[in-house]
């Protein structure tokens, strides 16, 4: 006789009642009353256990053990024993419920689960304004859970941290239908939590809200004919459960005809949807502020990115992956590796360096060959099935790769696609704009409102000093550093937007404090600790124009790298190379990324500079990495000498 299937609501709830009562328990063991009510919640979850279905059985067995220690628990280790049974019910809920829950777990516990483009780890609670938003392109169903300040205090010691609920949000606006030329006129927006009850509206990706609310950026984009008189970004806060404050477009029509606006939403990193607003231009109309009706098209979600998060685990050779996106929808998986990636990426960079160094003599046409086959075995062998699937069938449905990680040594910039048995597709670089960020807080819109600072060595080649100079000419700065002092002092100076090293830089992997940068004397990792954290206050680029500067080394219990150090340091963006780079092309990719940034969002600046050393035979196009918000803008001035 087949079991039964058991709802997921009703195992819930019986494990909801049956936790409860081990708390209370727990607070006061040895009480008679509730010892009983204990042993009888048990039963009935056991009796739940042996008729349903058996998918929670590894689940049972940590029931039954919490179940044992707590008839046996003294009260000395009662706060500890509620943290167990918290963890308990978060892993049961990730592990049981459906979709993609925001969960917080011991930092024993391994989290693998990270929401969309915020950053935050599963296990890292929230704290203060939470302005960033886990992105779920698909319909979940969440339960409803209270919790206790006694709860809240064991997940993260005595400090109660707010809970984020998954809502829908909906991006209505009011509009005029006909406007007179040159006649100015407004279009009101907010994000409600209903479809607009006075005309359309369009739908948003899900968005967990803290309690402490949520920053929403609405952008309206102005189409042909149109003028924006405001900016073009506005924020609102969004609360739980409420209507956000209506945000007031103006505009401006310059010509008759049909015209559109097209008002996006998004959080940091995280796409939320488009509202159309088409509008007609007319000699006879009325300008004033109208519901708008037929004016509004509620177009689909655009596919436009995804995100993917990357956990490596040293314990087991395990990476675990989360692929989140409106065009993709949410994947999860995980692949082990036989060898340990700790020595496995080395010899990948070896490989990468050799080409760089062209001492083999290859032709251009076998160096394009070889890093096919590394990019393919990337794609094939460290990429479970069911993220190639879904990134196969999304390959034209996307135009940007947004990676989450901490200091990951895989180069998937260079990962080359391809389908089994099938056509090649090409590498992602090449298609896709792919950024990095590391898990933590979410990266920021605007980087460097500050001086330009340029470190150079006395002894750096003349390639070195060549694109200094060049790179003078587009901003300009008497701040040259070339010694180990001057740069250690100079970090800690307010003010600096942007900092670029011109420079050598040797890595040690597996010996993190012995990879240094070329100055006067070795300027090591080491300098960069962790005491200096937040120390770069304005958010600077930093751009380390050196071979294998973003390349991730193990220390202790992990990796590190320039990349998570400046980053840890405040750097608002940082930009390197995962293995070694050639000195013309590396000052070229610099030229242009800096041309190309003075009028372009970091993200697209970082793209134009890899087109432009597209040279067949020539790896240093796959060898930088961008880590930072995309759409960010580089706001950098001049610098005065130090």
């Amino acid at each position: 006789m087949s079991k039964r299937v058991i709802e997921p609501e009703v195992i819930n709830l019986m494990l909801e009642q049956y936790l409860n009562t081990a708390k209370l328990y727990a607070k006061s063991p040895g009480d008679s009353e509730l010892l009983r009510r204990l042993k009888k919640d048990f039963a009935n979850l056991n009796r739940l256990h042996l008729s349903g279905d058996t998918d929670w059985l590894q689940t049972w067995d940590d029931i039954t053990k919490i179940h044992r220690m707590s008839l046996r628990m003294p009260q000395s280790e009662s706060l500890a024993h509620i943290r167990k049974l918290v963890i308990l019910k978060s892993n049961f809920i990730q592990d049981y419920g459906d979709g993609i829950n925001t969960v917080y777990l011991d930092d024993a516990s391994v989290p693998y689960t990270v929401p969309m483009s915020t950053g935050k780890r599963v296990s890292e609670p929230s704290s203060g304004m939470d302005d960033s938003a886990a992105v779920v392109p698909s319909p979940v169903v969440l339960a409803e859970t209270s919790v206790s300040d006694e709860e809240a205090s064991a997940r993260h010691g005595e400090r109660a941290a707010p809970i984020s609920r998954f809502e829908k949000r909906h991006l209505t606006a009011r509009a005029p239908l006909v406007v007179v030329p040159d006649a100015k006129f407004s279009i009101i927006a907010c994000i409600d939590v209903v479809p607009g009850g006075n005309g359309p509206s369009t739908p948003l990706a899900e968005v967990a809200i803290p309690s402490s609310g949520l920053m929403i950026t609405v952008e309206a984009i102005a189409g042909n004919n149109l003028k924006l008189l405001g900016p073009a970004s506005q924020m609102v806060r969004v609360s739980p459960g409420e209507k956000s404050p209506e945000i007031e477009i103006a505009l401006q029509a310059t010509a008759l005809g049909s015209v559109e606006v097209v008002l996006r939403a998004h959080t940091d990193q995280a796409y939320l949807g488009d509202l159309r607003i088409s509008m007609m231009v007319a000699k006879q109309g009325a300008p004033d502020l109208q519901d708008v009706k037929s004016g509004i098209a509620a177009a689909p979600r655009m596919a436009r990115k995804a995100t993917l998060t990357i956990n490596y685990s040293r314990r087991d050779r395990t990476y675990r992956f989360l692929l989140l996106g409106d065009a993709t929808g949410a994947h999860k998986g995980e692949l082990t590796l036989d060898e340990d990636l700790d020595v496995m990426m080395p010899k990948l960079m070896a490989q990468a360096n050799g080409l760089a160094r062209g001492v083999a003599g290859y032709t251009d046409g076998a160096v394009e060959t070889i890093l096919s086959g590394i990019g393919s075995d990337i794609w094939y062998r460290l990429l479970p099935r069911e993220i190639k699937d879904v990134l196969t069938v999304c390959w034209n449905g996307i135009d940007r790769l947004d990676i989450v990680s901490d200091d990951d040594m895989t180069p998937w910039e260079l990962m080359f696609a391809h389908t089994a048995g099938g056509p090649e597709m090409g590498f992602i670089s090449d298609k896709w704009l792919v950024s990095r960020w590391r898990f933590g807080a979410g990266a920021p819109g605007d980087v460097g409102a500050g001086e330009s600072v340029y470190v150079v060595p006395s002894s750096a080649p003349q390639a070195a000093n060549d694109e200094v100079d060049a790179l003078q000419k587009i901003f300009p700065s008497q701040a040259v550093w070339k010694t180990v002092d001057e740069l250690n002092k100079g970090i800690r100076r307010p003010g600096m937007g942007m900092l670029h090293i011109a420079a050598h830089n040797h890595v040690r992997y597996g010996d993190a404090a012995a990879s240094f940068i070329s100055l006067d004397k070795p300027f090591p990792q080491t300098m960069l600790g962790a005491h200096l954290q937040g120390v770069l206050e304005n958010r600077p680029l930093v751009f380390i124009n050196a071979c294998a500067s973003s390349a991730p080394t193990v220390q202790w219990q992990g990796a590190t790298s320039w990349a998570s150090r400046f980053l840890n340091a405040g750097a608002g963006a940082f930009i390197g190379s995962n293995w070694e780079v050639r000195d013309n092309t590396a000052s070229i990719f610099a030229l242009e990324f800096y041309q190309q940034a003075r009028q372009q969002p970091l993200g697209l600046a970082f793209q134009r500079a890899r087109e432009k050393c597209s040279k067949p035979g020539d790896p240093t196009r796959f060898a930088y990495s961008f880590f930072g918000h995309p759409d960010a803008v580089l706001q950098t001035q001049g610098a005065v000498a130090p």
